[in-house]
């Protein structure tokens, strides 16, 4: 009985992060419909790398939303 609780704990933890994921994804999809999106080209790519190292150097705790 344990094992199933476990199991179905582990579902719902799951099922939860899917919905928190779906709600990124539609608010993303809404941004892009206002033309709000960048191109992902390498300088941009660059520029989200050096902004990730630099606030890692200066000890910025990372968002749940890249960490989860």
């Amino acid at each position: 009985m344990l094992k199933a609780n476990r199991s179905s704990g582990r579902m719902r933890d799951e099922d939860e992060k899917l919905a928190v994921l779906r709600s990124a994804v539609a608010v993303g999809d809404e941004q892009l419909e206002r033309g709000e999106g960048a191109a992902y080209t390498p300088e941009l790519l660059n520029q989200i790398t050096q902004k990730a190292l630099a606030n890692a150097r200066n000890g910025k705790t990372v968002s749940a939303d890249v960490t989860s």
